[in-house]
């Protein structure tokens, strides 16, 4: 009687292990070679889903594919010898696919512009000239595989001041009273070549932005009791550093530095046109911008 309990037992054991190998046909390499024998259920965009079979109520989990070497996953599959089924799956481990770096970032930024007034005699007023606002627009696309991409970048630069009751004398003697204010607006329009360097969560990272393009110039100028307006249009470059934080998934917050400058060689001011003097040329079309901005990234 005892050796046929003996036997019952080692029956029901093997009966467990084998119905344990038939169901759970599917199995998971954990970084490190451990495995694991389960029934895959699905495999998600960051996580594998698994049950193993128990007594009673199968234990379902789940592991993040970041410490996942490789799996098997058995949609059909015929009954076979077992031991024999486990060395052939052995052989055909399925490398899961990697995250990969993504194609396209869309860039919008905006924040602090600074004029450099290099050969311009700076005064009260001028100062506050130089300080304005800056938008900036990027779209790029990064070959995969590769750390550089090209795209587009478009700016506006504003920048405005006023002061009332100004006052000159005129050759006359005359004493004219009246206002003097200045409304800036610059808008650049350029292609992108940049280099990127991104961190392992593929949405942080480094970037150096060159550009070259064009500017368009307007100032709506009023002098005393005068009015002009001031049109130009120039070649420029555009050198910027920039990085980029992850928020989540693949949004980013980041930070720009850049400098922009224009080159001018007339103006057209009241529909009349004016050469520009070589001393002057490029002084005021030179600036910096200092920004922060919101960055998507995906393929």
């Amino acid at each position: 009687m005892l050796a046929v309990n003996k036997m019952r037992y080692y029956l029901l054991a093997v009966s467990i292990i084998l119905g344990n190998f038939l169901v759970a046909q599917d199995y998971i390499v954990i970084n490190g070679d451990d495995t694991v024998y389960c029934k895959i259920e699905s495999v998600g965009a960051q996580k594998i889903f698994f049950s193993i079979p128990t007594d009673s109520v199968p234990y379902n989990s789940s592991l993040l594919l970041s410490q996942v070497n490789s799996y098997y996953f058995n949609h059909s599959f015929e009954q076979q010898d077992t031991v024999a089924t486990v060395k052939k799956l052995k052989k055909e481990r399925v490398k899961i696919a990697r995250k990969s770096a993504p194609l396209f970032r869309f860039s919008a930024s905006y924040g602090l512009g600074y004029f450099d007034y290099q050969n311009t005699k700076e005064n009260a007023y001028t100062k506050e000239l130089k300080s304005g606002y800056n938008a900036t627009f990027e779209a790029h696309y990064f070959p995969e595989g590769f750390n550089y991409g090209l795209g587009i970048k478009a700016s506006n630069f504003t920048s405005k001041h006023q002061a009332d009751n100004m006052s000159f004398i005129d050759e006359n003697g005359n004493i004219i009273i009246g206002q003097l204010s200045d409304d800036i607006i610059m808008n650049y329009l350029a292609g992108s070549f940049v280099l990127r360097w991104l961190q392992k969560d593929y949405t942080s990272g480094v970037y150096i932005d060159f550009s070259f393009g064009k500017t368009f110039y307007i100032n709506n100028n009023i002098t005393l009791t005068e009015k002009f307006k001031t049109e130009a249009n120039g070649y420029a470059f555009n050198v910027a550093a920039e990085y980029d934080y992850k928020l989540w998934r693949n949004l980013a917050i980041g930070l720009n530095v850049a400098y922009n400058r224009t080159y001018i060689n007339e103006m057209e001011i009241n529909g009349e046109t004016f050469k520009i003097d070589e001393e002057y040329k490029e002084s005021q079309i030179s600036r910096y911008h200092f920004t922060l901005g919101i960055r998507y990234l995906f393929k």
